[in-house]
């Protein structure tokens, strides 16, 4: 392992303990001569990395090595934080990849990219408010909500018709997220868009109180092509995409924070 492994290795223990570690602690977790973390140690103090405490010797990382992090995450647009995702699940469906996030009890898309080809392509503007009972999106956040609470969005917004294909009745609604939260996926044909099939799989980050989803990742496309059993195909990939971004949330929020207003959302 050469000096630059070690001494990484040695922030990551400093960082997982606030309270600080021992140079004995570090040799016996690195395998090594107490010696080497020593020496290390020593040139990442003058670096400003790292202090020692005086009355106790054990070492603690500065603010400095988190202000690493925060510049570089200053530095990234906030959709970068899903381009990448986005970009992978659109070149494996070869449709439109998509991630809506939700404030309060509104549903927007902001971030997308397209995976199809040729003269039948799908495509929505960002930020466009979504009908949460029409749209696969819609229904994969709702799943993770209380149906009392469902039934207050829905009761403000309405449940208009928007295609012939469109559910406005509450009991079939309610059936209808049952399946979602059993089967983990969302799925629509033409109910918000005629022609246009989507499925969507909620993201819930692990800190989220009682699960409650922050937004959803769709694939959709014409439903010539994205048939039933297509769309059922693609669910587990669409469920990798969010539970990715449901594990890295925190980057979001603090992406959003720094770089733009939260009315905007």
């Amino acid at each position: 392992m050469s000096n630059l492994s070690r001494a990484m290795s040695i922030l990551e223990a400093l960082a997982d303990d606030p309270a600080g570690v021992r140079v004995t602690d570090l040799a016996e977790q690195m395998n090594v001569n107490r010696a080497i973390p020593h020496r290390l140690l020593t040139e990442l103090c003058e670096l400003g990395y790292v202090v020692q405490d005086p009355d106790s010797e054990r070492y603690r990382a500065t603010l400095k090595v988190g202000s690493l992090g925060l510049r570089e995450l200053e530095r990234a647009n906030v959709m970068d934080w899903a381009q990448e995702g986005l970009a992978r699940l659109a070149a494996q469906s070869q449709e439109l990849a998509r991630v809506s996030i939700a404030s309060n009890s509104t549903l927007r898309f902001v971030a997308q990219a397209q995976g199809a080809s040729g003269s039948l392509i799908v495509n929505s503007p960002l930020r466009a408010e979504l009908a949460l009972h029409a749209t696969a999106s819609g229904k994969a956040f709702l799943s993770t909500l209380p149906w009392d609470e469902v039934k207050e969005i829905l009761g403000r917004r309405g449940m208009p018709g928007l295609t012939v294909e469109t559910h406005t009745d509450l009991r079939f609604l309610q059936e209808d997220l049952a399946k979602v939260r059993a089967d983990g996926f969302a799925i629509v044909e033409e109910e918000a868009e005629q022609g246009i099939s989507a499925v969507a799989v909620a993201i819930v980050p692990p800190q989220s109180p009682l699960a409650r989803a922050v937004g959803s990742v769709s694939v959709a496309g014409p439903n010539v092509r994205l048939t039933l059993p297509r769309l059922r195909d693609l669910a587990p990939t669409v469920a990798e995409t969010a539970d990715r971004l449901a594990r890295t949330w925190h980057v979001f929020e603090y992406l959003r924070a720094v770089s733009e207003p939260p009315s905007r959302l």
